[in-house]
């Protein structure tokens, strides 16, 4: 599973990253089956996988909670979709639901209809996971759109989309268990800004928004069958109104954290890229990279902090993992 722990790196000037797609078209992890056909397996999520929900903790870290829904798809060793033909069950777009923490520090996956069981028997099967939940999905052409106002956690839940391959680990034959670590099919940005910059209201809290400008949010044909998630078109350009996340101190300095999720897809020196709400009007920081445009990728956050002179691309943190933290610098 994914490592929780982070660092941030400072970096001096404003970057340039993010993958407007991938190209990866690694094999999908596998699930062999043991000796006795139309077994049940179990589905657990690893509640320390910042990698899941945006219900967070921290920047970096978040959980899924009792009753979120995701939908499953179980393919075949031809690498279609499973039909159990004595039941006529086609696991295809199957719901399951979390339905709470286990003694192992797992959250446990069940179906949401007790029939649609997902199987685990002779065979090799691929179980592919995603999150949140949409009637009509298909895991070979999925088309996503990120809100516009991202303000509310819920706004933000439908804009981030989630997805696994599952594998198999060790269990006996009469209950299998498939682990499900979710990754961000969309790229995180988080923005830091000082709070004596916001507006605030009569009672001294908070008030001032955030915008990020020019977002491509519209992405096509989405590929959720590999590791890596593949991707067609990126479209349709519109401001994003940021969630306020809370507070943190940076530095000895109280900032004030707004975050929103994106598409993969480039960024352009000299685009208006953030708006904050200040005591004197709106404040407009223009993108000014210092190693041409800025490739926003999935499964990354990227952290840009607002300071006196300017706007600065702080860090990307990408793909935590028990092996050690990585981080991606320009």
């Amino acid at each position: 599973m994914k490592a929780t722990k982070y660092s941030i790196i400072t970096l001096f000037s404003l970057l340039a990253l993010f993958l407007a797609s991938t190209s990866c078209t690694d094999e999908l992890g596998t699930a062999t089956g043991r000796t006795t056909d139309n077994q049940t397996p179990r589905f657990v999520v690893s509640t320390n996988s910042p990698q899941t929900r945006v219900s967070y903790g921290n920047i970096t870290q978040s959980t899924f909670e009792e009753g979120d829904v995701l939908g499953a798809f179980v393919l075949g060793q031809g690498g279609n979709i499973v039909i159990n033909s004595s039941t006529n069950i086609t696991y295809s777009n199957i719901q399951y639901r979390v339905v709470g923490n286990a003694s192992d520090g797992t959250q446990t996956l069940e179906p949401v209809l007790s029939q649609d069981a997902l199987p685990y028997g002779d065979g090799t099967y691929r179980y592919i996971f995603y999150y949140p939940f949409r009637e009509g999905t298909a895991y070979n052409n999925v088309t996503h759109t990120v809100q516009t106002d991202q303000t509310t956690p819920h706004l933000y839940e439908l804009s981030d989309l989630l997805w696994d391959v599952a594998t198999v680990t060790p269990g006996t034959d009469n209950a299998p268990t498939v682990e499900v670590a979710m990754d961000h099919a969309m790229a995180n940005i988080v923005l830091e800004v000082p709070q004596e910059m916001m507006r605030t209201d009569n009672e001294g809290n908070v008030s001032g928004n955030a915008i990020m400008h020019n977002v491509r949010r519209i992405i096509s044909n989405i590929q959720l069958n590999t590791e890596e998630p593949e991707y067609g078109s990126v479209t349709l350009s519109s401001n994003i109104n940021m969630q306020h996340f809370g507070q943190r101190t940076l530095d000895g300095v109280a900032m004030e954290i707004y975050r929103l999720v994106l598409p993969p897809q480039t960024f352009r020196n000299g685009w208006e890229m953030f708006t904050i709400e200040t005591p004197d009007g709106d404040k407009t920081y223009t993108a000014a990279f210092s190693e041409g445009n800025l490739k926003f990728a999935s499964k990354t956050y990227y952290i840009f902090t607002v300071t006196e002179s300017g706007l600065k691309f702080r860090a990307m943190i990408k793909d935590l993992t028990n092996e050690g933290n990585y981080y991606y610098e320009y």
